[in-house]
């Protein structure tokens, strides 16, 4: 899902993420995630990564 969202869309993820502070924060906002803010955070760049390359 996060591969096929617009670039613009997975930069705006990656700085709202990276203003969340921790775990729990992130789970409060987005609850049953199941994954934590750090891995949140690894997923985006990864994205990220791989579209600056394209």
């Amino acid at each position: 899902m996060l591969h096929d969202a617009p670039l613009k869309a997975v930069e705006y993820l990656h700085r709202e993420l990276s203003r969340i502070e921790s775990d729990r924060e992130l789970e409060e906002i987005v609850p049953n995630l199941g994954i934590t803010r750090r891995r949140a955070i690894e997923q985006v760049w990864l994205v990220l990564d791989q579209r600056r390359q394209d």
